[in-house]
C-alpha cells in the first residue's frame, strides 16, 4: 500500500500578488509546525511539492528535521486565475460546471486533469512508500474529487478557510482505498479519531440534555441582560424594534434560555435543537411568538438558505458543534452584514477558599479518578479567555478570523453566584461530564458535595465570567 499526505499549505501573504512566489505570513510560518508535528511519526519515505514557494515553505521545516530533500513537480501547482475579492460567485460556477473559466484562467478540469496525471506517476514511482505533497485548496480539491465525487462546492469552500490542512489518502494498484480529512488546528483529532482520555465533553455526549428538560430549564442560569443589549449594539439593530425582516437562527437553542430576548427585539427566530424533547419545550414555551420556528435537528444536519440570516447565535451550545463544519456554514447562511455572537459562562476557581477546596478535594476521589485528563480549574483572565488555547477550550476552534470573519469582540461580565448545597448539585446534574459519570462515582460525588457545603453554612459562592464572542460577514 502506498500512502500519500496531501499537505494544503499555510496561510499565505495576498500583499504579494506573484502567484509562484507569494510566501507565507507570519501566523503561516508559525501554523507550519502543526504540519511538522503530525507528520513527524509517519514514517515518511518521499517529499514531494508543488514548485510554489507556499508550499515550499510549509513543509520545509518538517523536510529538515528527517534531512529529506524536497523535490518539486510543476503538475502540482495551483489553478491559473486571477485574485478576486469576491470569489465565492465564480468558484460557485465553476463547480458547477468544471469545463467553465475565464479566457485567462484554468478551468477544474484542466487542474484536475494535470494533478491526476501527476499524481499516477509518482505512485507509479513509489511504490508502497509514504510520501508527502505539498499542495494547493483548488489543487487538491480537483484531486479529492476525482476519487469521491461527493466532495462538491461547499466542502471546498469548507476547507478554503482551515490553512494548512491535511488529506491522508492510501493507494493500492485498484485506486484510491482510503481516505481521511485531517483537522491540524483540532488538538484532540487524528485523522477524525478521538483518541485522548475521556473529558466527559465528547460530541457524543451532547445527547444527554434531551432527557433532563425540566431541570435544565430550571436550574441552568440566564444570561446578563447587558450581554444581550451589547450584542444588538453590534449587530447596529436596536433592541424593542420590531422589525420583521430581521431574520436570526440559534444554535442549540435548549429549552430557550437566550432565545426571548431575540424574539422580543423583533427577530425571526429558526431555534436548531437536536433534541426532540427539547424542541417538543421550545414549540410550547413559545407557542404565542408567530416569529418563532424549531428544526429538530443537529446544526451541521440542518437545510438552511445561505445568506438569508442577519443574526446566528448559540448559548452555551456551540462547543458540541463540528467546528470545521459549523463554522464555515455560520459564514455561509449569513448575509453580508451579518453577525455571529457566540457566548457561555465560564466558573472561576475559588482557590483557597475553604469550602471551595473541600469540594475540589471530593472531585479527586469521584470525579478524577474516572476522567484522567491531568487538568485541573486555574484562575482565568479576561485576557486568559482571549488566547487561541482558550477560545478552542470555550468553542472548538481558534479564532473567527480562520473563517472570514472580521470586526471581531470579545466581551466579558462579570458576576458572583450564591447557591444552596441542592440548588450546587442540581445545576451540576445538567452538565454532560457529571452526567457522564459512572453512577456510584456520581451519587459518592454530590453527596459527599453537599456535606461540605452544609458544613460551610449550606452557601457554596463561585465567580462567574460571561464570555461574548462576536464577528462579522463582511466581504
Amino acid at each position: 500500500m502506498t500512502t500519500v499526505y496531501f499537505v494544503r499549505h499555510a496561510e499565505s501573504d495576498f500583499s504579494v500578488l506573484d502567484d509562484r512566489t507569494r510566501p507565507l505570513t507570519m501566523k503561516g510560518h508559525a501554523d507550519s509546525a502543526l504540519v511538522t508535528e503530525y507528520l513527524h511519526d509517519k514514517k515518511i519515505d518521499v517529499i514531494l511539492s508543488s514548485p510554489y514557494r507556499r508550499s515550499i515553505d510549509t513543509i520545509s521545516g518538517f523536510a529538515d528535521s528527517i534531512k529529506l530533500p524536497i523535490h518539486t513537480i510543476e503538475d502540482f501547482r495551483e489553478c491559473k486565475r486571477a485574485l478576486l475579492d469576491d470569489w465565492q460567485p465564480y468558484a460557485k460556477m465553476q463547480w458547477a460546471d468544471f469545463s467553465y473559466k475565464r479566457s485567462d484562467d484554468e478551468c477544474l478540469a484542466e487542474v484536475q486533469k494535470r494533478n491526476i496525471a501527476a499524481l499516477h506517476e509518482v505512485l507509479e514511482q513509489h511504490k508502497n512508500k509514504n510520501i508527502v505533497i505539498g499542495t494547493h485548496g483548488i489543487a487538491l480539491s480537483t484531486i479529492i474529487n476525482f476519487y469521491d465525487s461527493s466532495f462538491i462546492f461547499k466542502d471546498f469552500v469548507d476547507m478554503v478557510f482551515l490553512n494548512p490542512w491535511v488529506a491522508k489518502m492510501d493507494f493500492d494498484e485498484n485506486g484510491c482505498i482510503g481516505m481521511n480529512k485531517v483537522d491540524l488546528f483540532q488538538p484532540v483529532q487524528k485523522e477524525n479519531l478521538i483518541s485522548e482520555s475521556k473529558t466527559g465533553w465528547e460530541r457524543s455526549n451532547r445527547i444527554h440534555f434531551d432527557d433532563i428538560v425540566e431541570n435544565f430549564d430550571k436550574v441552568r442560569w440566564d444570561y446578563p441582560d447587558e450581554l444581550f443589549e451589547d450584542i444588538f449594539k453590534y449587530a447596529k439593530h436596536k433592541n424593542g424594534l420590531k422589525d420583521k425582516s430581521k431574520k436570526a437562527v440559534e444554535i442549540g437553542a435548549g429549552t430557550g434560555k437566550a432565545t426571548a430576548p431575540f424574539l422580543n427585539a423583533g427577530y425571526a427566530v429558526t431555534a436548531v435543537e437536536m433534541g426532540a424533547n427539547m424542541s417538543e419545550f421550545l414549540l410550547t414555551k413559545y407557542y404565542k411568538q408567530s416569529n418563532f420556528r424549531v428544526l429538530t435537528s443537529t446544526f451541521e444536519d440542518a437545510i438552511l438558505k445561505d445568506e438569508s440570516y442577519d443574526l446566528i447565535y448559540a448559548a452555551a451550545a456551540f462547543h458540541w458543534v463540528d467546528a470545521n463544519i459549523g463554522c464555515p456554514k455560520v459564514f455561509r447562511l449569513l448575509k453580508n452584514g451579518g453577525i455571529v455572537a457566540l457566548f457561555r459562562y465560564n466558573a472561576i476557581p475559588s482557590i483557597g477558599d475553604p469550602c471551595y477546596d473541600e469540594v475540589q478535594e471530593v472531585y479527586e476521589r469521584h470525579y478524577y479518578n474516572y476522567y484522567t485528563t491531568g487538568l485541573r480549574p486555574i484562575r482565568k483572565t479576561h485576557k486568559d479567555f482571549c488566547t487561541p488555547e482558550e477560545i478552542y477550550h470555550s468553542f472548538r476552534f481558534n479564532d473567527l478570523k480562520d473563517y472570514g470573519f472580521s470586526d471581531i469582540s470579545m466581551t466579558f461580565y462579570d458576576m458572583t453566584v450564591s447557591t444552596t448545597a441542592d440548588e450546587r448539585i442540581a445545576l451540576m446534574d445538567t452538565m454532560s461530564d457529571h452526567r457522564g459519570l459512572p453512577e456510584e462515582n456520581r451519587r459518592s460525588l454530590y453527596a459527599e458535595q453537599k456535606e461540605v457545603i452544609l458544613r460551610h453554612g449550606n452557601r457554596y459562592t463561585e465567580n462567574i465570567t460571561y464570555q461574548l464572542y462576536m464577528g462579522r460577514k463582511e466581504f
